[in-house]
């Protein structure tokens, strides 16, 4: 990895917390940018990563429950 924050496969896979299978099969289907060196070696930006972790991603809100401070 260097220093303008290119990753390789397995880099890509470590940043996102998924397998390398997923990261290559993202990039195939064109759903995470990546860049093939010499039309084998794949190539991924930290930020591109991160936007296709964003985009991937599903909110989630959580409510705490409300305690009732009314004395009964």
């Amino acid at each position: 990895m260097s220093d303008l924050g290119w990753r390789d496969v397995h880099g890509a896979a470590v940043q996102s917390l998924a397998s390398k299978q997923t990261v290559l099969r993202a990039a195939r289907s064109g759903k995470l940018r990546g860049y093939k060196i010499n039309g084998k070696l794949w190539r991924f930006r930290a930020e591109d990563i991160d936007a296709w972790i964003m985009r991937a991603a599903t909110p989630v809100l959580i409510e705490h429950p409300r305690h009732d401070r009314q004395a009964r």
